[in-house]
């Protein structure tokens, strides 16, 4: 009698279920290895839910601290030197927040990310929307304040709610957050943070007598050095110098508007606080009523280059070693650099010694 057929699987249908496997588990391991578990965790799994009331409580005695400023910028370097002090919560790594560089604008549903991080849907033609570009787009879409429909104690308790899942909030006072759009959303935050803080009134200078709950730590970059580190991305990498610094205007345009509205508010220039880590770091813990912490401070600042700028510099004078880009750049320069020395709240040259490369 002949021998029956064999029954199981044939090789490379073995080869190709593993192949399968491998290309549908492979996304999922990089993406756990770099974000860790609160990436794949639904919201509602993981957000608080206190009530606006409970929040407006756990604020008496505590401070938010918003940090913002134009992407590439300075504000991680800022974030990672107050983050560093023991009376200070924050949202922790990457892999801990399940967030891009543990920014706070991921992390929530109540205002928009402006495009940041889905930057690879705007396709070839030119949007307002993402890295670089986000503050060029409608000012009522772009540049919230406190007069926004969405500030409400329901949405004060949602985004709180949101944010507060990567706190600890058992007894650190001062509640650390970071992204860089906070720069145009400020005046907005300050209004929905202080919702039912006794007798607050968004009207400065006396703001109804009330003490904010929430302070800003404002940082900015040459305009410049700025622009080449957005075109170091791969988002950015076309955008044309101009057009960056364009953004760079708009959003500091906002900040000039926005800084006479805020209670409590520090602006800082990346250059200036590379220069005197130490200095600025004890300083803004002074600010913020934390425990002097010097030492702390000395080791925080070894690790800070003080000239961030200094490769972008060298690209930049690179290239206007071709008479066509130094013609184009002094072009550039007369239709720019008015608006830029205009800037109130930070002080930039476009057209200074070291940026025209005479220095």
């Amino acid at each position: 009698a002949a021998a029956p057929a064999p029954t199981g699987s044939k090789p490379w249908q073995n080869y190709f279920f593993y192949v399968v496997i491998s290309i549908l588990l492979i996304p999922s391991i990089l993406s756990f290895s770099y974000y860790g578990p609160n990436f794949f965790l639904p919201d509602a799994l993981t957000r608080l839910r206190f009530s606006p009331e409970e929040w407006q409580y756990m604020l008496r005695n505590r401070t938010v601290v918003m940090i913002g400023g134009p992407h590439r910028g300075g504000t991680s370097v800022l974030w990672e030197s107050i983050r560093a002090h023991q009376q200070v919560t924050d949202f922790g790594s990457t892999f801990e927040s399940g967030a891009d560089h543990s920014e706070g604008l991921f992390c929530q549903n109540v205002y928009p990310r402006f495009g940041i991080g889905q930057e690879f849907t705007r396709g070839k033609k030119w949007k307002a929307t993402g890295l670089g570009r986000y503050a060029l787009g409608p000012e009522a879409d772009v540049h919230w304040t406190e007069d926004h429909e969405y500030a409400t104690p329901e949405r004060q308790a949602q985004l709180l709610n949101e944010l507060g899942r990567h706190w600890d909030l058992t007894d650190k006072p001062v509640l650390l957050e970071k992204s860089p759009p906070n720069i145009v959303l400020s005046t907005f935050l300050q209004g929905v943070m202080n919702i039912g803080n006794g007798g607050w009134e968004s009207v400065p200078p006396a703001f109804g007598g009330a003490s904010s709950v929430v302070r800003f730590v404002f940082i900015s970059r040459h305009p410049l050095p700025n622009s080449y580190a957005h075109k170091r991305m791969g988002a950015n990498q076309n955008d044309l110098l101009s057009k960056l610094i364009e953004n760079w205007i708009a959003i500091h345009k906002y900040l000039d508007v926005d800084l006479p509205r805020l209670q409590h508010a520090r602006v800082l220039r990346l250059e200036d606080f590379a220069k005197e880590p130490e200095a600025h770091l004890n300083d803004i813990w002074a600010w913020l009523g934390l425990t002097a912490n010097p030492e702390l401070a000395i080791q925080m600042a070894k690790g800070i280059d003080s000239d961030p700028n200094k490769k972008h510099r060298v690209t930049h004078c690179e290239s206007l070693q071709d008479s066509f880009e130094r013609d184009s750049f002094k072009i550039m320069c007369d239709e720019l650099n008015p608006i830029v020395k205009a800037i109130q709240s930070v002080s930039y040259d476009l057209a200074d010694d070291e940026w025209m490369c005479t220095a």
